[in-house]
């Protein structure tokens, strides 16, 4: 059997290289900041252990401590609906259990307790305007208010007496509770009157969701568990993490971009709605509990011993696509960029096992608005490899900084069989990936139909290598709607293989 040509690429329409670089904001004493939450870009808060509360009025720059200390209560969850108005639970153990929901209306500076109660916890609140919010706690405790807080209602309560940690609504009406409920998720559609439990692929603990429309959201946990949902919460599925930490909360920063953060400074984030997930470097290995984000070039992350990080948004490069080839006992690196701006070049970086080596570096073209193609070889035919190879581009600035872009893996396998691959993104605007296996050398059509079956275009025609091919198909000519990708495939053992797949346009 020949050598599989493994294609992996990394594709973006005109985005940056990635998200910035983590920078240290705040460190403290020895305390644990579990939330932080902003408002805009400059007006932000953060609270933890030890009744601590800070605030910052220009994006964390400076952080002024409004409180701290005096008690050994901790606000476990804030949230607030502008930079003056928001709600806090705020609890302890000792000398029992017991918890307080809290309001602001002066930015933190005073706070009034709206609710207490002996032998409950409250763990995490949740408003949707300034009147309605929902708070929830140990022992499956659900309460409401339709008054900003004014009053708060008891709504339901598990019989079990699981905890619940973390609550979210979508609207007045469409809801979610998550908690240590085994392979069950709360789910509500009516606002809360009543409560159901919804099967979910998973039995670990989890700590934190987020819905970002009518129908994705995502929902993280212990031991790497991240939950995915394409249809509105009805069902669950397991997302592939890489990892095994704890995940203590996770933030969308658009549409289809969000973020993880855990134990061991973990922070992953994902383009594609959850699909997949990609490593994040923190700087740090202190646990992480909260993260926040007002957009996808700006968001903050709070933690252990008081830290708070920002994520800085320079854009010195944006990536149009980023491939790993492999042929034979090389890897051919290929990168193209749109613009560069004071771009200094790139490490080439390749990691095994758990370790990153640099294996080079290639000058960029400084400052510019063209397009510019990059490539590099990494001979491997000495290298006693696994059965995975990762490589980034570190893209380092004129003046000293740094940002990784997204990884791309090469699967140093043989190929079998021949398959067409479902395309991706899809749906897809305008641009889609097509990839396909061939275990031997074989004449390939790779053809487009629309939905009565014409033919639109053709994408590939002609031979191909054994190994694993991929075709970018641009569909910015063509309106929305169902599309036919169809595969035939004549093998050099006069096999014939045919196959073919759906695809969805929406612009």
């Amino acid at each position: 059997m020949k050598k599989g040509i493994l294609i992996i690429a990394f594709l973006l329409v005109i985005s940056p290289i990635i998200k910035g670089q983590w920078i240290q904001q705040y460190t403290g004493n020895p305390s644990i900041l579990f939330t932080t939450n902003f408002i805009d870009e400059n007006n932000g808060f953060a609270a933890g252990d030890n009744e601590a509360f800070l605030r910052t009025t220009n994006g964390g720059t400076d952080w002024e401590v409004l409180h701290q200390g005096g008690s050994t209560d901790f606000h476990a969850d804030i949230f607030f609906i502008d930079s003056q108005t928001g709600w806090s639970v705020l609890g302890g153990w000792s000398p029992f259990r017991h918890g307080y929901i809290l309001k602001t209306t002066n930015g933190g500076e005073t706070w009034v307790t709206q609710l207490y109660l002996d032998g409950f916890l409250f763990i995490s609140v949740f408003f949707i305007d300034d009147q309605r919010g929902w708070a929830v706690g140990t022992n499956g405790i659900i309460f409401i208010t339709t008054n900003g807080g004014s009053t708060w209602n008891f709504q339901y309560q598990l019989s079990t007496g699981e905890w619940l940690y973390d609550v979210f609504f979508i609207n007045q009406n469409n809801g979610w509770a998550v908690g240590n409920l085994g392979n069950k998720i709360l789910r509500t559609t009516n606002g809360g009157n009543s409560w159901e439990l919804n099967w979910i692929p998973s039995s670990d603990w989890l700590f934190d969701m987020e819905i970002i429309d009518q129908n994705n959201g995502i929902t993280v946990g212990d031991n790497g568990r991240i939950l995915t949902s394409k249809d509105g919460g009805n069902s669950w599925d397991i997302a592939q993490s890489g990892i095994s930490n704890l995940f203590r909360d996770v933030e969308f920063s658009s549409s289809n971009e969000a973020w993880a953060v855990g134990y061991g400074g973990v922070i992953l984030y994902t383009t594609d709605i959850g699909d997949t997930w990609h490593t994040h470097q923190s700087g740090t290995t202190t646990d992480l509990f909260s993260a926040s984000f007002i957009n996808e070039l700006k968001g903050w992350v709070c933690g252990d011993d008081q830290l708070i990080l920002h994520n800085t948004s320079g854009v010195p490069v944006e990536l149009v696509n980023f491939t790993a080839t492999w042929q034979e006992n090389q890897i051919l690196l290929s990168w193209i960029t749109a613009s560069e701006t004071n771009n200094f070049g790139f490490e080439i970086e390749r990691k095994i096992s758990n370790e990153w080596e640099v294996l080079g570096f290639v000058e960029g073209a400084g400052t510019t608005t063209e397009m510019n193609y990059y490539s590099f070889i990494d001979n491997i035919a000495e290298l006693n490899f696994a059965d995975k190879l990762f490589y980034r581009l570190k893209q380092l600035d004129l003046d000293g900084t740094f940002n990784y872009s997204q990884e791309v893996e090469v699967m140093l396998t043989q190929l079998t069989e021949y398959s067409l691959h479902q395309n991706f993104p899809n749906p897809f605007n305008p641009s889609t990936t097509v990839s396909f296996d061939l275990p031997v050398n074989s004449n390939v059509i790779l053809t487009i139909l629309n939905s009565i079956g014409e033919q639109v275009t053709k994408l590939a025609d002609g031979e191909c290598t054994a190994g694993t091919h991929q075709v970018i198909f641009n569909a910015s000519n063509l309106s929305s709607g169902l599309y036919i990708y169809r595969i035939q495939a004549v093998g050099e053992d006069g096999n014939v293989w045919m196959d073919n797949k759906k695809m969805i346009l929406i612009k």
